[in-house]
């Protein structure tokens, strides 16, 4: 029944064709075997880099979250979920503002990121975290046609107390230059109320009262009382640290005649003509009160500084607006600022006084005040007196969270 092999035959011979087809195929397997290998090796490859990215990542100094138009997080690393206090997985897919209203001031800020016509935008707010509360600066990149963006949060809490703790600085600088003056502002009406009373009391042991000049007088001492209240309040407003305020409309004549309050004597007592021209006195912007009538104390405390030994001194304060912007405007009877001075003035620790008579830091945290309002500050280069600008809008975007 079995046959040997040596008695089998083939039914036909190999051909050339066949040949080649053989050929074929074992080069389609060998290059499958190829491309397998390749893509074992690049899989691992691209596998072994992804971990290392997503390590990368993880060990960041920043918060990184990857959110959809949706208003939904796609994913975030893990810095941000250990400062949440929530795993990086409790994140995915969900909702922003899922935290019982704890992403309230994220989740607009994402809301914005997404209506803006920006790629970029950037926002600082306060986010509660397991360490407390913490100043956060984000800023978010639109992708994939504005579907999805990535926001890189840095917290910026140590460099914000840092900013404070200048500003306080400058501040109290400040009072220590106009304390003269303000103890002349004080001590003058003191005086008088004194010299009423005495003159009260003697009209009160004579036998001929005269009610009309007594009522006169009572009538002077109070207007003298609330002078002196004013400028101990103006004091106590300014000696208090105001960046936290929130951004309240201000009408620009509060700003100015506070700010005068505090320095209006300085200028008297040293026969600098004080020129004060509002045309939009009625006018409100919003912006936090303390922080503005620093920067303005600033400037008119620099331009007084900058004329008051020359001849025929003055110092301008213009205010004008329309429906979108405030402008307040100092100038003073000086010939300008040097060229290669102009580039350094908002520089920090920069200044052109002498030693102990100022700290180089009142330019710069008045710019940075200025920005913090969204403002700009800026030296009118096309004056041919010092003058700077000052421009504001009337309206502000939120910027901070409870």
């Amino acid at each position: 029944m079995g046959q040997s092999l040596d008695n089998i035959k083939t039914s036909r011979k190999l051909t050339v064709e066949d040949f080649y087809l053989n050929e074929a195929i074992g080069f389609l397997i060998a290059s499958n075997l190829i491309l397998f290998a390749l893509n074992y090796f690049i899989g691992k490859k691209l596998r072994r880099q992804h971990r290392k990215f997503k390590k990368l990542l993880d060990i960041v100094p920043c918060t990184i979250s990857w959110v959809s138009s949706d208003l939904k997080y796609v994913a975030v690393n893990r810095r941000l979920a250990k400062m949440i206090g929530l795993p990086p997985k409790e994140f995915t897919g969900k909702s922003i503002g899922f935290r019982d209203g704890g992403d309230n001031e994220y989740l607009r800020f994402v809301r914005s990121v997404f209506e803006s016509t920006e790629d970029q935008v950037n926002f600082e707010f306060t986010v509660e975290t397991q360490q407390g509360p913490r100043e956060i600066l984000c800023i978010a990149n639109k992708v994939d046609d504005g579907k999805e963006a990535t926001i890189i949060g840095v917290d910026v809490t140590r460099q914000k107390q840092t900013e404070r703790s200048l500003v306080a600085s400058a501040r109290f600088a400040t009072l220590g230059e106009m304390a003269g003056a303000i103890g002349h502002e004080i001590n003058n009406p003191l005086t008088l109320i004194v010299n009423d009373n005495e003159e009260l009391r003697l009209m009160l042991e004579e036998k001929s009262f005269d009610r009309e000049k007594a009522k006169e007088l009572i009538a002077r001492i109070d207007r003298t009382s609330m002078r002196i209240s004013k400028i101990v309040k103006g004091l106590k407003s300014f000696a208090r640290d105001g960046s936290n305020d929130p951004f309240d409309s201000v009408s620009t004549k509060t700003i100015i005649d506070e700010s005068l309050e505090l320095c209006s004597q300085k200028f008297k007592a040293n026969a600098v003509e004080l020129i004060v021209e509002d045309s939009v006195e009625s006018m409100s912007f919003e912006c936090q009160k303390i922080q503005i009538i620093q920067v303005l104390l600033n400037l008119l405390n620099n331009a007084f500084d900058a004329v008051k030994d020359s001849a025929n001194p003055w110092v301008k304060l213009q205010v004008h607006g329309d429906a979108k912007t405030i402008t307040f405007m100092v100038s003073d009877s000086g010939e300008g600022i040097p060229e290669d001075v102009q580039k350094k003035i908002f520089q920090p620790f920069f200044t052109t006084k002498e030693i102990g008579l100022g700290t180089g830091m009142g330019l710069s945290i008045s710019k940075g005040i200025v920005e913090k309002h969204r403002g700009k500050i800026s030296l009118d280069s096309k004056s041919k007196n010092t003058c700077f600008v000052i421009t504001f809008p009337c309206k502000q975007q939120a910027k901070k969270a409870a």
